[in-house]
Protein backbone atom coordinates (compact mmCIF):
# COMPACT_ATOMS: atom_id res chain seq x y z
CA UNK A 1 0.00 0.00 0.00
CA UNK A 2 1.69 3.44 -1.13
CA UNK A 3 2.15 5.96 1.70
CA UNK A 4 0.19 9.18 2.23
CA UNK A 5 2.66 11.27 0.40
CA UNK A 6 1.60 13.62 -2.26
CA UNK A 7 4.30 14.28 -5.02
CA UNK A 8 5.85 17.29 -5.72
CA UNK A 9 8.22 18.67 -8.43
CA UNK A 10 11.64 20.48 -7.54
CA UNK A 11 13.24 22.96 -10.11
CA UNK A 12 16.58 22.64 -11.67
CA UNK A 13 18.81 25.01 -10.81
CA UNK A 14 22.80 25.50 -11.66
CA UNK A 15 24.70 26.75 -8.84
CA UNK A 16 27.60 24.19 -9.62
CA UNK A 17 30.97 25.32 -11.87
CA UNK A 18 30.68 24.32 -15.40
CA UNK A 19 33.12 23.31 -18.28
CA UNK A 20 32.44 23.16 -21.85
CA UNK A 21 34.19 20.15 -24.02
CA UNK A 22 34.60 19.90 -27.61
CA UNK A 23 32.79 16.93 -27.73
CA UNK A 24 29.66 16.01 -29.09
CA UNK A 25 27.21 14.04 -27.16
CA UNK A 26 25.10 12.31 -29.80
CA UNK A 27 28.64 9.64 -29.69
CA UNK A 28 27.45 9.30 -25.86
CA UNK A 29 24.17 9.19 -25.49
CA UNK A 30 22.49 8.50 -21.67
CA UNK A 31 23.43 5.25 -20.39
CA UNK A 32 25.58 4.10 -22.97
CA UNK A 33 29.17 3.02 -21.88
CA UNK A 34 30.79 5.97 -23.89
CA UNK A 35 28.72 8.06 -21.58
CA UNK A 36 30.10 6.47 -18.79
CA UNK A 37 33.87 6.82 -20.06
CA UNK A 38 33.53 10.37 -20.48
CA UNK A 39 32.21 10.94 -16.88
CA UNK A 40 34.40 8.80 -14.96
CA UNK A 41 37.82 10.34 -17.32
CA UNK A 42 36.95 13.65 -16.70
CA UNK A 43 36.54 12.74 -13.01
CA UNK A 44 39.78 11.11 -13.11
CA UNK A 45 41.43 14.16 -15.24
CA UNK A 46 40.56 16.78 -12.89
CA UNK A 47 41.53 14.88 -9.64
CA UNK A 48 44.96 14.37 -11.53
CA UNK A 49 45.51 17.69 -12.71
CA UNK A 50 44.67 19.34 -9.31
CA UNK A 51 46.66 17.09 -7.27
CA UNK A 52 43.12 15.95 -4.79
CA UNK A 53 44.13 14.59 -1.92
CA UNK A 54 42.51 11.31 -0.56
CA UNK A 55 38.82 12.19 0.87
CA UNK A 56 38.47 14.92 -1.69
CA UNK A 57 36.44 13.53 -4.52
CA UNK A 58 35.24 14.87 -8.11
CA UNK A 59 31.07 14.75 -8.10
CA UNK A 60 29.78 15.29 -11.82
CA UNK A 61 25.73 16.28 -11.79
CA UNK A 62 24.69 16.64 -15.22
CA UNK A 63 26.36 15.95 -19.09
CA UNK A 64 24.10 18.32 -21.60
CA UNK A 65 24.97 19.72 -24.89
CA UNK A 66 25.52 23.37 -24.66
CA UNK A 67 22.99 25.58 -25.57
CA UNK A 68 24.23 27.43 -28.43
CA UNK A 69 26.50 24.90 -29.33
CA UNK A 70 25.37 21.40 -29.68
CA UNK A 71 28.09 19.89 -30.70
CA UNK A 72 29.95 21.00 -27.47
CA UNK A 73 29.48 19.76 -24.41
CA UNK A 74 28.69 21.21 -20.71
CA UNK A 75 29.68 19.58 -17.48
CA UNK A 76 27.87 20.05 -14.53
CA UNK A 77 30.40 19.08 -10.93
CA UNK A 78 31.74 20.26 -8.14
CA UNK A 79 34.24 19.13 -5.43
CA UNK A 80 33.27 16.68 -2.31
CA UNK A 81 35.82 17.08 0.72
CA UNK A 82 37.83 19.41 2.59
CA UNK A 83 35.97 22.56 3.50
CA UNK A 84 37.04 25.37 1.43
CA UNK A 85 37.81 23.10 -1.30
CA UNK A 86 35.67 24.75 -3.66
CA UNK A 87 36.61 28.11 -3.60
CA UNK A 88 40.66 26.48 -3.83
CA UNK A 89 40.08 24.06 -6.77
CA UNK A 90 37.96 26.64 -9.20
CA UNK A 91 40.86 29.46 -8.82
CA UNK A 92 43.27 26.08 -9.70
CA UNK A 93 41.32 25.51 -12.66
CA UNK A 94 41.01 28.62 -13.54
CA UNK A 95 45.16 29.26 -13.72
CA UNK A 96 45.13 25.92 -14.89
CA UNK A 97 42.50 26.70 -18.19
CA UNK A 98 45.36 29.78 -18.85
CA UNK A 99 48.55 27.74 -19.28
CA UNK A 100 48.50 25.88 -22.68
CA UNK A 101 51.44 23.76 -21.34
CA UNK A 102 49.31 22.54 -17.65
CA UNK A 103 48.33 18.91 -16.83
CA UNK A 104 44.57 19.89 -17.00
CA UNK A 105 44.41 20.33 -20.77
CA UNK A 106 46.37 16.92 -20.87
CA UNK A 107 44.24 14.74 -19.71
CA UNK A 108 42.24 11.73 -21.91
CA UNK A 109 38.77 14.08 -21.31
CA UNK A 110 39.92 17.16 -20.32
CA UNK A 111 42.18 18.02 -23.79
CA UNK A 112 39.26 18.90 -25.39
CA UNK A 113 38.24 21.36 -22.56
CA UNK A 114 37.31 24.99 -24.01
CA UNK A 115 39.87 27.02 -22.45
CA UNK A 116 36.96 29.61 -22.98
CA UNK A 117 34.57 28.60 -21.08
CA UNK A 118 34.80 28.44 -16.88
CA UNK A 119 31.52 29.19 -15.04
CA UNK A 120 32.44 29.62 -11.04
CA UNK A 121 32.03 33.59 -11.00
CA UNK A 122 35.31 34.00 -12.98
CA UNK A 123 35.78 36.78 -15.90
CA UNK A 124 35.02 35.27 -19.31
CA UNK A 125 37.70 34.73 -21.55
CA UNK A 126 37.88 35.00 -25.25
CA UNK A 127 36.50 32.16 -26.89
CA UNK A 128 39.50 29.63 -28.28
CA UNK A 129 39.99 26.39 -29.60
CA UNK A 130 42.74 24.03 -29.98
CA UNK A 131 41.58 22.91 -33.06
CA UNK A 132 42.71 25.13 -36.02
CA UNK A 133 39.27 24.34 -37.94
CA UNK A 134 36.89 25.70 -35.29
CA UNK A 135 38.86 28.55 -34.18
CA UNK A 136 38.97 29.87 -37.61
CA UNK A 137 35.18 29.96 -37.59
CA UNK A 138 35.66 31.49 -34.22
CA UNK A 139 37.46 34.01 -35.37
CA UNK A 140 35.61 34.73 -38.49
CA UNK A 141 32.34 34.88 -36.51
CA UNK A 142 33.67 36.57 -32.69
CA UNK A 143 32.67 39.62 -33.73
CA UNK A 144 29.80 39.39 -35.49
CA UNK A 145 26.60 41.59 -34.79
CA UNK A 146 23.47 39.55 -35.57
CA UNK A 147 20.44 42.02 -36.12
CA UNK A 148 17.50 42.06 -34.21
CA UNK A 149 14.55 40.31 -35.32
CA UNK A 150 16.13 37.64 -36.74
CA UNK A 151 14.76 34.05 -36.00
CA UNK A 152 16.39 31.17 -35.05
CA UNK A 153 14.99 28.11 -37.56
CA UNK A 154 17.31 25.67 -35.77
CA UNK A 155 14.95 24.92 -33.01
CA UNK A 156 11.06 25.25 -32.54
CA UNK A 157 9.49 25.49 -29.35
CA UNK A 158 7.01 23.06 -27.56
CA UNK A 159 5.34 23.26 -23.86
CA UNK A 160 5.83 20.70 -21.28
CA UNK A 161 3.30 19.78 -18.43
CA UNK A 162 3.53 18.06 -15.40
CA UNK A 163 1.81 18.10 -12.22
CA UNK A 164 1.08 22.06 -13.08
CA UNK A 165 4.51 22.70 -13.99
CA UNK A 166 4.31 24.37 -17.44
CA UNK A 167 7.63 24.81 -19.35
CA UNK A 168 9.25 25.66 -22.36
CA UNK A 169 11.41 23.25 -24.60
CA UNK A 170 13.12 23.75 -27.39
CA UNK A 171 13.58 21.52 -30.25
CA UNK A 172 16.17 20.21 -32.87
CA UNK A 173 14.53 21.27 -36.29
CA UNK A 174 14.38 18.55 -38.72
CA UNK A 175 14.07 20.75 -41.46
CA UNK A 176 17.13 22.75 -40.70
CA UNK A 177 19.92 20.48 -39.20
CA UNK A 178 20.88 17.01 -39.84
CA UNK A 179 18.54 14.24 -38.98
CA UNK A 180 20.15 12.29 -36.92
CA UNK A 181 20.47 15.17 -34.78
CA UNK A 182 17.19 15.90 -34.24
CA UNK A 183 15.62 13.87 -31.60
CA UNK A 184 14.89 14.44 -27.51
CA UNK A 185 15.76 12.59 -25.03
CA UNK A 186 14.18 11.33 -21.86
CA UNK A 187 16.97 13.69 -19.58
CA UNK A 188 16.31 16.57 -21.94
CA UNK A 189 12.55 16.86 -20.21
CA UNK A 190 13.31 15.79 -16.86
CA UNK A 191 15.60 18.85 -16.95
CA UNK A 192 12.89 21.19 -18.43
CA UNK A 193 10.51 20.36 -15.85
CA UNK A 194 12.92 20.85 -12.76
CA UNK A 195 13.58 16.92 -12.43
CA UNK A 196 17.16 16.28 -13.80
CA UNK A 197 19.57 15.58 -10.45
CA UNK A 198 16.88 15.80 -7.94
CA UNK A 199 15.68 13.49 -5.54
CA UNK A 200 12.90 12.65 -8.36
CA UNK A 201 15.21 11.79 -11.28
CA UNK A 202 16.18 8.13 -10.34
CA UNK A 203 12.49 7.33 -9.69
CA UNK A 204 10.74 8.91 -12.42
CA UNK A 205 11.03 8.33 -16.73
CA UNK A 206 9.31 10.34 -19.00
CA UNK A 207 7.66 7.63 -21.34
CA UNK A 208 5.21 9.79 -23.68
CA UNK A 209 4.30 13.14 -24.61
CA UNK A 210 0.41 13.98 -24.71
CA UNK A 211 -0.51 16.49 -27.08
CA UNK A 212 -3.33 18.80 -26.19
CA UNK A 213 -6.03 21.06 -28.29
CA UNK A 214 -4.83 19.12 -31.52
CA UNK A 215 -7.16 17.96 -34.30
CA UNK A 216 -7.62 14.22 -33.71
CA UNK A 217 -5.18 12.64 -36.10
CA UNK A 218 -2.60 15.04 -33.86
CA UNK A 219 -3.83 13.81 -30.88
CA UNK A 220 -2.17 10.34 -30.20
CA UNK A 221 0.18 10.34 -27.52
CA UNK A 222 4.17 10.26 -28.99
CA UNK A 223 6.12 7.79 -27.35
CA UNK A 224 9.61 7.49 -26.11
CA UNK A 225 11.04 4.81 -28.12
CA UNK A 226 14.29 2.63 -28.78
CA UNK A 227 16.41 3.59 -31.66
CA UNK A 228 18.55 1.45 -33.25
CA UNK A 229 21.22 4.19 -34.29
CA UNK A 230 21.23 5.36 -30.86
CA UNK A 231 21.92 1.91 -28.93
CA UNK A 232 18.54 1.04 -28.32
CA UNK A 233 17.86 3.86 -25.95
CA UNK A 234 14.74 5.75 -26.45
CA UNK A 235 14.29 8.96 -27.89
CA UNK A 236 11.45 11.24 -29.92
CA UNK A 237 11.66 11.68 -33.41
CA UNK A 238 11.43 15.34 -33.76
CA UNK A 239 9.42 14.99 -37.04
CA UNK A 240 6.42 13.80 -34.91
CA UNK A 241 5.90 16.99 -32.38
CA UNK A 242 4.55 19.87 -33.92
CA UNK A 243 5.89 23.45 -33.54
CA UNK A 244 4.10 25.58 -30.36
CA UNK A 245 2.01 22.53 -29.71
CA UNK A 246 1.46 21.73 -25.80
CA UNK A 247 2.41 18.50 -24.45
CA UNK A 248 1.19 17.05 -21.07
CA UNK A 249 4.44 14.58 -20.19
CA UNK A 250 3.62 10.88 -19.64
CA UNK A 251 5.95 9.69 -16.70
CA UNK A 252 6.74 5.54 -15.25
CA UNK A 253 6.29 7.45 -11.85
CA UNK A 254 7.66 5.17 -9.19
CA UNK A 255 8.38 7.90 -5.95
CA UNK A 256 5.79 5.72 -4.30
CA UNK A 257 8.00 2.68 -4.27
CA UNK A 258 10.57 4.70 -2.38
CA UNK A 259 8.48 5.39 0.64
CA UNK A 260 7.03 1.76 0.30
CA UNK A 261 10.33 0.39 1.01
CA UNK A 262 10.28 2.28 4.41
CA UNK A 263 9.69 -0.15 7.48
CA UNK A 264 6.33 1.25 9.68
CA UNK A 265 8.97 2.73 12.11
CA UNK A 266 10.82 4.36 9.81
CA UNK A 267 7.70 6.46 8.13
CA UNK A 268 6.62 7.24 11.32
CA UNK A 269 9.97 8.38 11.82
CA UNK A 270 9.95 10.82 9.18
CA UNK A 271 6.69 12.54 9.98
CA UNK A 272 7.58 12.71 13.54
CA UNK A 273 11.25 14.56 12.44
CA UNK A 274 8.97 17.04 10.24
CA UNK A 275 6.56 17.49 12.68
CA UNK A 276 9.38 18.47 14.82
CA UNK A 277 10.59 21.30 12.67
CA UNK A 278 7.02 22.46 11.77
CA UNK A 279 6.43 24.04 14.92
CA UNK A 280 3.88 26.44 13.85
CA UNK A 281 1.92 23.48 12.17
CA UNK A 282 2.17 25.30 9.04
CA UNK A 283 2.89 21.55 6.56
CA UNK A 284 6.66 23.57 5.63
CA UNK A 285 9.50 23.53 7.66
CA UNK A 286 12.79 25.57 6.73
CA UNK A 287 14.83 24.43 4.80
CA UNK A 288 18.02 25.58 6.30
CA UNK A 289 16.84 23.67 9.47
CA UNK A 290 16.55 20.70 7.30
CA UNK A 291 20.00 21.38 5.72
CA UNK A 292 21.56 21.51 8.94
CA UNK A 293 19.97 18.49 10.19
CA UNK A 294 21.81 16.56 7.76
CA UNK A 295 24.97 17.91 8.14
CA UNK A 296 24.49 16.96 12.12
CA UNK A 297 23.53 13.69 11.15
CA UNK A 298 26.61 12.81 9.26
CA UNK A 299 28.59 14.13 11.71
CA UNK A 300 27.03 11.32 14.40
CA UNK A 301 27.78 8.79 11.57
CA UNK A 302 31.73 9.43 11.30
CA UNK A 303 31.53 9.21 15.18
CA UNK A 304 29.83 6.11 14.43
CA UNK A 305 32.57 4.79 12.33
CA UNK A 306 35.09 6.31 14.80
CA UNK A 307 33.68 4.07 17.23
CA UNK A 308 33.79 0.90 15.09
CA UNK A 309 37.55 1.57 14.15
CA UNK A 310 38.02 2.27 18.13
CA UNK A 311 36.78 -0.81 19.05
CA UNK A 312 38.36 -2.85 15.81
CA UNK A 313 41.91 -2.02 17.24
CA UNK A 314 40.74 -2.68 20.88
CA UNK A 315 40.49 -6.68 20.11
CA UNK A 316 43.39 -8.79 20.15
CA UNK A 317 44.75 -9.36 17.37
CA UNK A 318 44.42 -6.41 15.49
CA UNK A 319 46.54 -3.85 16.97
CA UNK A 320 49.96 -5.09 14.55
CA UNK A 321 50.81 -2.40 12.15
CA UNK A 322 49.32 -3.99 9.10
CA UNK A 323 46.29 -4.29 10.53
CA UNK A 324 45.80 -0.96 12.26
CA UNK A 325 47.30 0.15 8.68
CA UNK A 326 44.43 -1.55 6.80
CA UNK A 327 41.55 -0.17 9.43
CA UNK A 328 42.98 3.16 8.59
CA UNK A 329 42.55 3.01 4.83
CA UNK A 330 38.60 1.32 5.44
CA UNK A 331 37.58 4.04 8.06
CA UNK A 332 38.93 6.83 5.39
CA UNK A 333 37.11 4.67 2.67
CA UNK A 334 33.71 5.02 4.77
CA UNK A 335 34.45 8.85 5.69
CA UNK A 336 34.15 9.47 1.93
CA UNK A 337 31.07 7.94 1.06
CA UNK A 338 30.06 9.60 4.50
CA UNK A 339 30.69 12.77 2.72
CA UNK A 340 29.35 11.67 -0.64
CA UNK A 341 25.99 10.96 0.46
CA UNK A 342 26.08 14.20 2.83
CA UNK A 343 26.60 16.54 -0.12
CA UNK A 344 23.81 14.80 -2.18
CA UNK A 345 21.61 14.89 0.70
CA UNK A 346 21.90 18.97 0.87
CA UNK A 347 21.57 19.01 -2.76
CA UNK A 348 18.24 17.06 -2.78
CA UNK A 349 16.95 19.68 0.03
CA UNK A 350 18.31 22.45 -1.40
CA UNK A 351 16.68 21.93 -5.07
CA UNK A 352 13.60 20.80 -3.05
CA UNK A 353 12.49 24.44 -2.76
CA UNK A 354 10.13 24.81 -5.30
CA UNK A 355 8.91 28.23 -4.91
CA UNK A 356 12.25 29.17 -3.42
CA UNK A 357 10.67 30.40 -0.47
CA UNK A 358 13.24 28.75 1.79
CA UNK A 359 10.64 25.55 3.17
CA UNK A 360 9.89 22.48 2.18
CA UNK A 361 6.78 20.39 2.23
CA UNK A 362 6.47 16.82 3.88
CA UNK A 363 6.41 15.29 0.65
CA UNK A 364 9.53 16.70 -0.23
CA UNK A 365 10.99 15.86 3.36
CA UNK A 366 10.19 12.67 3.12
CA UNK A 367 11.51 11.70 -0.15
CA UNK A 368 15.26 12.92 0.62
CA UNK A 369 15.02 11.09 3.90
CA UNK A 370 13.77 8.12 2.25
CA UNK A 371 16.63 8.01 0.41
CA UNK A 372 19.31 8.73 2.65
CA UNK A 373 17.12 5.57 4.83
CA UNK A 374 17.68 3.39 2.35
CA UNK A 375 21.15 4.61 0.93
CA UNK A 376 23.91 1.91 1.75
CA UNK A 377 26.22 4.60 2.31
CA UNK A 378 23.93 5.34 5.74
CA UNK A 379 26.58 4.54 8.49
CA UNK A 380 24.07 3.21 10.89
CA UNK A 381 22.91 0.17 7.75
CA UNK A 382 26.77 -0.69 7.35
CA UNK A 383 28.99 -2.34 9.63
CA UNK A 384 32.54 -1.24 8.44
CA UNK A 385 34.36 -3.92 9.70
Amino acid sequence: MARAFAPAMTPFEARRPRLRLEYDLQNAPPGSQERSRLITGFREDLKQALHLEDGVDVSVHSVIPAAEADWQTIVEFSFVGAEGIHEECCKEIDVKLRDPNSGLLSGLVTCKLDVSFFECGMKPRTMRSAEPRVQAVLDKYTNMQIPAGVLDLSRFKITLEFEGTVKPLLVPNPRVLRRRACYIWPYEVKEALGVLGTVLDTWMEPIALVPQQLEDFLASPVPFRPSASHEGLKVIDARLLKAGAHYVVEFEDRRSELLDLLADEEHDLIVEKFRAFDTNNNGAISRDEAQAYARARSDEGREKIDAQYEAFIAQAGNNSEEAIKEAEAQRDAHYSKIMEAEAKLLDMLARADTDGDGTLRLEEFAMAEAWWMRSTLNASRVELF
